[in-house]
């Protein structure tokens, strides 16, 4: 009676240490990574440290921003893959190497339903199609009509091959049986400076770093790439509102962590970058850069991953588009 009384009580004394210290509830007791895929300046960096402050003070933990740029995205996404599952490193889910990459490359040592559970869908972006002032088009309209009266002649810079500016491009003639000569520079500055220069003819490009140059004339901008206008630039249609049905591009941002991440450490990172997310400096970081908050729960999230990708590989194959 007395062993069994104290199995008993130990027992009882085992839940009631579980009750009053569940799985994660230290945590996070050292710093945080979390990983970017991008070079440090980046037009991301902005929204990736605002973020990050705003977790970091309610958690009482650093979140610091490790930058690992290189294969498109791959190198970062494979180490993140790969980390321990304890919460202790993040990746930031660039849209890009989830839904070109798999099209885009023979293999990926990562797979993004296996590897990956979401943390949080941060931010959406769209881009703007631009013009160098010489090109004889005012409109998305005119600018089809004057490339199909002259197939080849007009050509549109990009980020690199598979970039999000290159695969804008090739969906855009894909739609509207136009032909344009791609131009690939090592980066967006790189880019848009080309479309000044003159030595290609459009870009889609990004709406932060387009403005300045459209605000100054130094190009035309015709419409952007999203689902709705952007009141960054209020004046300017939606592609679809300009005649081009179906033709919806965007490039989105999310917080990833390992798959096997402890279910209560990843509810309690849900819950701290969705409070996160409603701050005022994230809310002042996305603005600058003409993005929208956007929102997914773990089924959308992939769902959403499985249809871009679907897209994209149709248009990567009719194109015959291969990695540098």
């Amino acid at each position: 009676m007395r062993l069994t009384l104290a199995r008993v009580l130990f027992a009882f004394g085992i839940v009631l240490l579980a009750l009053a210290h569940p799985a994660g509830a230290e945590y996070p007791e050292q710093p945080i990574r979390l990983v970017l895929q991008f070079a440090p300046g980046g037009e991301t960096d902005p929204i990736a440290r605002a973020l990050s402050q705003s977790v970091s003070k309610s958690i009482g933990q650093p979140i610091v921003i490790e930058n690992r740029p290189g294969a498109a995205g791959n190198i970062a996404f494979d180490m993140v893959a790969k980390a321990p599952k304890d919460g202790y490193t993040l990746l930031w889910g660039f849209s890009t190497p989830m839904v070109v990459n798999p099209s885009m490359y023979k293999s990926l040592p990562f797979s993004v339903e296996r590897d990956f559970v979401p943390i949080a869908m941060v931010a959406e972006g769209q881009f703007v199609l631009v013009v160098n002032p010489s090109v004889a088009a005012k409109s998305v309209k005119e600018l089809i009509a004057y490339a199909k009266a002259n197939p080849g002649k007009l050509t549109y810079a990009s980020t690199g091959v598979g970039s999000p500016l290159h695969l804008a491009g090739e969906l855009f003639m894909a739609r509207t049986g136009i032909k344009l000569l791609h131009v690939p520079y090592k980066s967006g500055g790189d880019a848009a400076r080309a479309v000044l220069a003159g030595e290609t003819d459009l870009l889609f490009g990004s709406i932060a770093g387009s403005k300045p140059n459209i605000d100054a004339g130094k190009v035309r901008a015709l419409a952007v790439t999203g689902p709705k206008r952007l009141a960054l630039v209020p004046d300017l249609p939606t592609i679809e509102e300009a005649g081009l049905p179906g033709f919806v591009v965007t490039a989105w941002h999310s917080v990833l962590a390992p798959a096997g991440t402890p279910k209560p450490i990843v509810e309690k990172l849900r819950r701290e970058f969705a409070k996160a997310l409603t701050s005022a400096e994230l809310k002042d970081a996305m603005d600058k850069l003409g993005v929208l908050p956007a929102a997914a729960t773990n089924e959308t999230f992939f769902a959403r991953v499985r249809d871009e990708e679907a897209m994209w590989r149709k248009v990567i194959q009719d194109a015959g588009i291969k990695p540098e």
